[in-house]
């Protein structure tokens, strides 16, 4: 039987999440960023029936990570920093502890469980095949937690039972890549051929 494409489609629940400083990351599920530019229209001399659409800027779609409740307080630690930098931001700056970029400065020499040292990270997705190998790897920049849920709501009659953490991160950017041979491969021949 004749083969539509050359590689099987990569399954959708076989992923890994690794973030800066986190140990674990087993994840029920993990959004993929995505963006939307946002254009202006632009009536052009003499050709105000058929104006320019103009790109005006950028928007990153915030990327939604769940996993069921543990004793594991990395997502906690992470958005409660976040939270307490936004409501002492002044005050930290003034001290010196931390810069502009949100990364604490030399003199704030404190232990990762008194305070989170960065609350911006590199966040990586990598979407595995079959056998465990990257295929595909989506790598956020300078992600940081805008919602932060510890929690499901409580309810008796719910089916699941599970009680899930949400993590909500937004993030200044993102790369795509196709690591190791066979996306080297593919990106030498996608540009050859376009």
């Amino acid at each position: 039987m004749a083969r539509s494409a050359l590689q099987d489609p990569l399954d959708k629940f076989r992923w890994i999440v690794s973030i800066d400083d986190f140990t674990r990351s087993g994840f029920t599920s993990c959004g993929v960023p995505s963006y939307k530019i946002t254009t202006h229209d632009y009536p052009e001399g003499g050709a105000h029936l058929n104006p320019r659409n103009i790109p005006n800027s950028v928007s990153y779609t915030p990327v939604t990570l769940t996993r069921g409740v543990t004793n594991d307080t990395s997502f906690n630690k992470w958005a409660n920093g976040a939270f307490d930098l936004v409501q002492n931001m002044a005050a930290t700056q003034e001290s010196g502890l931390l810069d502009r970029t949100g990364i604490l400065g030399p003199s704030a020499v404190r232990s990762s469980d008194e305070y989170p040292f960065q609350y911006r990270r590199t966040v990586k997705i990598k979407h595995v095949n079959r056998v465990g190998q990257t295929v595909v790897q989506y790598t956020l920049y300078n992600a940081f937690p805008i919602e932060y849920k510890p929690a499901s709501d409580f309810d008796a009659n719910a089916d699941d039972g599970l009680s899930i953490e949400t993590l909500v991160l937004g993030y200044e950017g993102f790369d795509v890549t196709y690591p190791g041979l066979t996306g080297t491969a593919a990106s030498l021949i996608a540009g050859n051929l376009f």
